[in-house]
């Protein structure tokens, strides 16, 4: 597409970063989503093993290296989405909510709904994220963070939703089943990154297993009574070694 159309195509990995003061602390951010004269985000409304949902301001960590990505990790998501937010606001974005989990970030339970969402305040986008998900602002609390570090607007009034059509065939939104809550009852999750944490689940999917489980990088050098998962469970009585480990890898440690 970008040799036909002639649009040169980035990798943010290999991009510099600049350093920029947020609420919580200075962040680095990729120099070309900083300098871009219009800035325009194309984020997927889904659920989320550890955010509970993931849309407009979530997606903006696409902008980061990936040693910011992993610190973001290790002090939670929340607040450092939220500042990440206060410091680069996209133009526009247009989110994909035409076949979207509710539970999970890489799918297995897909609810499609034909529908797709464009706004210019990205906190008001996930607010509304969240009404169609039938979640609670509470349950995603880098919303309202967000909305008090100036980053937008969570309120949702009469007249701010401008519905331009609706599909003839579109389920309607359920209430999230809660399927990665009751799969991970026994993990106990330290700073736990997404990639590792979703091997675990893929790998729950397939296991009755129910002995305790650790995973995240609070466990680095902690003594663990159960299966560790990933190098940074390295005191665990069992370990799957990996960063991150194959879900196949998990599977095959479960059931061994």
């Amino acid at each position: 597409m970008g040799k036909r159309y002639n649009v040169p195509l980035y990798d943010l990995k290999r991009d510099q970063t600049r350093t920029v003061d947020t609420p919580l602390r200075p962040m680095e951010i990729c120099c070309r989503a900083l300098d871009a004269g219009y800035l325009i985000n194309l984020p997927v409304l889904k659920g989320h093993c550890q955010t509970v949902m993931t849309c407009a301001l979530k997606n903006c960590k696409g902008c980061l290296p990936d040693r910011e990505k992993r610190r973001f990790h290790a002090e939670g998501l929340m607040e450092p989405i939220a500042a990440l937010a206060a410091a680069l606001r996209p133009d526009l974005t247009i989110v994909d909510s035409i076949c979207g989990d509710l539970n999970f970030e890489e799918g297995g339970n897909p609810v499609p709904t034909g529908r797709m969402l464009l706004g210019e305040d990205p906190v008001q986008l996930d607010a509304y994220g969240c009404r169609l998900m039938g979640l609670e602002l509470s349950q995603v609390p880098y919303i309202e963070l967000a909305e008090r570090w100036g980053a937008g607007s969570a309120r949702l009034e009469e007249g701010d939703i401008i519905q331009l059509n609706a599909p003839t065939a579109g389920a309607a939104y359920p209430r999230p089943s809660g399927t990665v809550a009751s799969l991970t009852r026994r993990v106990q999750a330290k700073s736990a990154c997404s990639t590792c944490f979703a091997s675990l689940v893929r790998a729950l999917y397939q296991s009755r297993d129910t002995r305790p489980i650790a995973i995240g990088q609070g466990w680095k050098g902690v003594p663990f009574d159960g299966l560790g998962i990933g190098v940074c469970c390295n005191c665990a009585k069992e370990q799957v070694k990996g960063c991150p480990p194959s879900a196949e890898d998990i599977l095959r440690a479960l059931n061994g």
